[in-house]
């Protein structure tokens, strides 16, 4: 296999394990710990983020087709928790982008908000799947609202090295210039974590660039960014917002889901698992316990490509009761 191609795998095998991770409302912390041979939560984001310098990236490939491989085997519909891009979430957010594209002012933040489990890593995955201007990174706790961590990690996601202990000023000049030398749409999830200091400097970085800015997190984020103890972060919500996005799950949603993961079923009978198990999994993750019913679903039917209208129902039972 040549270098390109083992780049290649390695990063979807990375961002294939970090969505079904997410899909089950697990961090990558837990996700690397139960797969040890993804080595790290650094390394995963690496690979996830097509970081490769200082990797053996031929040993890499082999520990992450591993991985990939016990994660299959732990959850019959693994191989079918992937990027579905015509489910709501995704189909908004590009709409959302591709308006916010045309747009030559300061209204190009997006927001897209939506419970855990909701869709929101999904969807800039196939943002990211489809447009190769779109870079992705996540907000992470151990930012701990310092503009200079935030700044690093999206240098590096824009694949640039850089140290965090840079004074952060050099750090936003750099990342400016970078943003500057083509339009990208620069996505950020988790977003809920940032501080008011990380906020302001995406502020500051939509004032000093052209591209758009994608904001993915749960409704809290929204209420951050109306605190009037912060009346600068007011504007990413006023002049520079261009849209809000409340993304949560929908019956259709879902039978697209099963349908996708589930191809031997046909349109009547996804409609109606989707029926069976989406009550609730309102309450109990939204498409992460949809995806656990899938599993569940698969294991408990007699043929498990075509589970049968009793096995949805004794799926959502058996997967409500260990939530």
């Amino acid at each position: 296999m040549r270098e390109q191609e083992v780049k290649e795998r390695l990063q979807a095998i990375a961002r294939k394990a970090a969505v079904w991770a997410e899909a089950r409302g697990k961090t990558l912390a837990w996700l690397t710990r139960k797969y040890d041979t993804l080595g790290s939560p650094r390394t995963l984001r690496d690979m996830r983020d097509a970081k490769f310098d200082g990797y053996d990236l031929e040993r890499q490939a082999a520990n992450y087709e591993a991985a990939l491989s016990m994660i299959e085997a732990d959850d019959p519909a693994a191989r079918a928790v992937r990027v579905i891009p015509t489910l709501t979430g995704p189909v908004q957010l590009r709409r959302a982008v591709l308006e916010a594209m045309t747009a030559t002012g300061i209204d190009r933040v997006i927001l897209l908000l939506g419970d855990s489990g909701a869709g929101k890593t999904c969807s800039i995955a196939a943002l990211a799947e489809e447009y190769d201007t779109v870079v992705a990174t996540e907000a992470l706790t151990v930012w701990g609202d310092a503009p200079g961590a935030m700044l690093c990690d999206i240098l590096g996601a824009l694949g640039e090295e850089a140290s965090p202990a840079s004074p952060a000023y050099g750090l936003f000049r750099r990342a400016v210039a970078r943003l500057c030398r083509r339009r990208v749409t620069l996505c950020i999830d988790e977003a809920h974590h940032m501080g008011p200091r990380c906020l302001s400097t995406i502020k500051g970085l939509i004032n000093a660039t052209p591209g758009e800015f994608v904001l993915a997190g749960q409704p809290t984020l929204w209420k951050a960014l109306q605190d009037p103890t912060h009346l600068e972060l007011r504007q990413l919500i006023t002049n520079r917002l261009r849209e809000r996005i409340q993304i949560g799950m929908n019956l259709g949603d879902v039978a697209a889901y099963i349908a996708e993961a589930f191809p031997a079923l046909d349109r009547d009978a996804a409609h109606a698992a989707a029926q069976a198990v989406s009550a609730r999994a309102h309450n109990l993750g939204n498409m992460s316990f949809v995806r656990d019913c899938c599993a569940a679903a698969a294991r408990k039917a007699e043929d498990p490509t075509r589970p049968e209208q009793g096995d949805w129902s004794k799926a959502a039972e058996a997967t409500a009761a260990r939530k």
